[in-house]
């Protein structure tokens, strides 16, 4: 499922910039359909399909979900739900804007950088609002903890969440 996201993510991107060809929609339909079909009853992903998810897994599905969804692909609401649901349940922190890999990160900012970074971004790809109290403590992790180059899976995501959220967090991750 983790390598199904990455070429989703592919094809969605293709798609949204070739003009929308036949056959790259058909296969991006498909590739959609089979993510659709494979979430987790509480929203997310992992390693095989309907497993328990995993935020690692679950932000490559979201990516491509959103990316599809840009490019005018259909995605079921419920979809969109489930995500946001599974997002809830491995958010912590006083606000909510903590991320842990499979579950809660617990009190206070206890998720690893690169899980707070993708479920910042991931929230951000499902309509958060930017102005939430969530949305700043997320962003306040991420301005804490800096640019991190040894760790890459962060800076991907950190990256993108920053990017995404822009103000002085982006400007200082610049």
């Amino acid at each position: 499922m983790y390598g199904h996201g990455f070429a989703t993510l592919l094809l969605a991107e293709i798609y949204g910039s070739s003009h929308r060809d036949t056959d790259v929609h058909d296969a991006l339909s498909r590739a959609i359909d089979l993510i659709v079909r494979t979430q987790n009853e509480e929203g997310g992903w992992r390693y095989r399909p309907k497993e328990r998810g995993d935020l690692s897994v679950t932000g490559w599905m979201v990516m491509a979900l959103a990316s599809a969804k840009m490019s005018g692909i259909a995605i079921p609401q419920s979809t969109l739900d489930g995500v946001e649901n599974f997002l809830e349940i491995i958010s912590g922190g006083k606000d909510g804007g903590s991320y842990g890999y499979t579950d809660s990160p617990g009190k206070g900012n206890s998720g690893r950088n690169a899980m707070n970074a993708a479920g910042f971004f991931c929230a951000q790809l499902n309509g958060a609002s930017s102005n939430a109290a969530k949305a700043f403590e997320s962003s306040l992790i991420i301005d804490k903890t800096g640019f991190q180059m040894n760790d890459i899976y962060y800076v991907y995501y950190g990256t993108l969440a920053a990017y995404q959220h822009q103000g002085p967090v982006w400007r200082k991750w610049l």
